[in-house]
């Protein structure tokens, strides 16, 4: 693609990364719910919210196994969290295992 072409992509807000603006949109909607409730505790039932909660606990999961020594280095299980990613959810007291809690 020329940068011209690229230029006006992104002159419109083009979404290059998608997985990255959806995440950071759902973190921005979370740290919102966490203002307006005090917690991070978000109900499934809580549309797109409430599925991304839980899809990051179970990617925790995933991102704990790959950090493991029991994880076998030809593994082909990914994640989309980062140490980044985690940092800014316990950043905001993410709640990583609602059982526990």
């Amino acid at each position: 693609m020329d940068s011209r072409r690229k230029k006006l992509l992104d002159d419109v807000d083009f979404v290059w990364d998608a997985v990255a603006h959806t995440w950071i949109t759902r973190y921005e909607e979370l740290c919102d719910f966490r203002q307006e409730h005090g917690h991070c505790v978000v109900p499934r039932s809580n549309g797109r919210l409430g599925a991304w909660v839980e899809k990051m606990r179970i990617e925790h999961k995933k991102y704990n196994t790959l950090l493991s020594e029991e994880n076998p280095k030809n593994s082909k299980l990914k994640t989309i969290l980062t140490q980044d990613r985690v940092q800014k959810l316990n950043d905001i007291d993410f709640v990583w295992n609602v059982r526990e809690k």
